[in-house]
């Protein structure tokens, strides 16, 4: 496959070649990480009978490591040299491992019971998302690369998280296909982990061949670890779109994890879940459009915020899903992942401008380090609102297959319903603070500019 030409400059639009030949991998990625989120846990507890407990621990510790690996990934993809480039070279190395991986944390042998198979969920969970970091974080760095332009990077994470959310919608109806034609969960989800790893390899390598670097940032002289940090660590905007977006991740991630136990044991109709998460993702995804319109009329933070005080509003609402209410929990959902897609589209993009405005107070492309710490934040959403879960869940008593004790009907509704609506509550109010706006940004970019044609960048 030939490759494309260079990223193309300011202003200029980027070809839908290279906007679907980027974005490729993130489809697969979904459909891969959202079996982990809806799936995994429940597969673990219900199926294979594992303690909840031991799946908190295990999303827990997979935390911890990603909070050493994901931002020495990014530090070594910045000063990485290579005829390939700095991104490039590590979609190779992770393509077949990551693949590899996901097979075995989808197919533990029938033997393993209690610490057995703990240790087997843990050992397969850290591989795959080693493996993920390798390949995903200069993946990302490299979008933030593509293109300087403020609207344009809007459009490329949104056919990015377009791709995403198709990958989202066939991981999640995927798996009770699967189990159902395969005779059980055991058998059909270790045959679509087989499936959708093999086609996530392939997205990886079709982007490798298919996207190249600018050559220019590679040939920048490289900033020392602790200088680096302490640039990161100064860069205001940074550290209020990281908070916001931590604390919504976290609202957004009880979603997918407690969905199946909400249908089970609160409304009472499990087969309405998979239309719930259908609702969900479908509407995410066609919102996409709608908050990129938007956002150039009004400007990416004015978005974001009008979408999470939706989001905040719609959680509170789900107080009165009870038994029996999954139409309402439908329609709920409607709005719900209307306004989650706001995020997913712009939350990358502000990211980029945030990178805009180190390069004009170090001189250098960092998004390598950017994207390690972001990494890292997006999975320790997921990771926290796991541990808590499962963990509440144990220590409320939780019996698979069996009617639950008040006290654990109540934890799934507080825990689906309520703090989700305060985390995005929260995040609005971090977020009213965040200063990149489209003007800001041109002022920057300006500067930049400025500075590379006077020959002092």
């Amino acid at each position: 496959m030939s490759q494309i030409s260079a990223p193309a400059p300011a202003g200029r639009t980027l070809s839908n070649r290279l906007l679907v030949a980027y974005a490729l991998p993130r489809s697969g990625s979904s459909m891969i990480f959202v079996m982990v989120a809806i799936y995994l846990s429940k597969f673990y507890t219900d199926t294979l009978l594992l303690a909840p407990a031991f799946i908190a621990w295990t999303f827990l510790i997979g935390r911890i490591w990603d909070g050493l690996t994901d931002p020495i990934m990014g530090y070594i993809s910045d000063a990485t040299r290579s005829r390939m480039g700095r991104r490039r070279p590590y979609f190779l190395v992770a393509a077949i491992p990551v693949a590899v991986a996901y097979f075995y944390l989808w197919s533990p042998p029938d033997t393993l019971k209690d610490w057995g198979l703990f240790l087997h969920l843990t050992l397969a969970y850290l591989a795959t998302y080693t493996f993920w970091t390798v390949f995903s974080i200069p993946h990302n760095s490299l979008g933030a690369e593509l293109t300087m332009d403020y609207h344009e990077r809007t459009l490329l994470t949104g056919v990015r998280e377009g791709l995403g959310f198709l990958g989202l919608l066939v991981g999640t109806l995927a798996p009770p296909l699967f189990a159902a034609r395969f005779g059980g969960e055991a058998r059909g989800f270790s045959y679509l982990a087989a499936t959708t790893g093999g086609i996530t390899a392939v997205f990886i390598l079709i982007c490798f061949f298919s996207v190249r670097e600018n050559p220019e940032f590679q040939r920048q002289h490289r900033i020392a670890l602790g200088e680096g940090l302490r640039a990161l660590y100064r860069n205001r905007p940074f550290r209020i779109l990281v908070i916001a977006f931590v604390v919504a991740l976290i609202g957004n991630a009880f979603v997918p994890i407690l969905v199946l136990y909400v249908g089970d044991y609160v409304v009472g109709v499990p087969k309405a879940a998979p239309y719930v998460i259908f609702t969900y993702i479908l509407t995410a995804a066609v919102s996409i459009l709608f908050w990129t319109r938007l956002s150039r009329r009004i400007g990416k933070k004015e978005t974001w915020s009008r979408a999470l005080i939706v989001a905040s509003v719609v959680f509170a609402l789900g107080i009165y899903i009870h038994h029996g209410t999954w139409l309402a929990w439908i329609i709920m959902a409607v709005f719900a992942g209307f306004a989650y897609g706001c995020t997913m589209a712009l939350a990358p993009s502000m990211m980029a401008d945030v990178i805009d405005l180190d390069e004009l107070q170090t001189g250098r492309r960092r998004e390598g380090a950017y994207f390690g710490v972001w990494s890292f934040i997006d999975k320790s959403a997921l990771g926290l609102a796991v541990f808590v879960g499962m963990y509440s869940l144990d220590l409320m008593g939780y019996v698979p297959n069996q009617p639950q004790t008040p006290q654990v009907y109540w934890t799934i509704k507080t825990l689906y319903f309520i703090l989700p609506a305060i985390c995005f509550a929260a995040s609005f109010y971090l977020f009213r603070h965040y200063p990149i706006t489209q003007q800001e940004h041109e002022r920057i970019r300006a500067e930049i500019d400025a500075r590379k044609s006077g020959g002092t960048g």
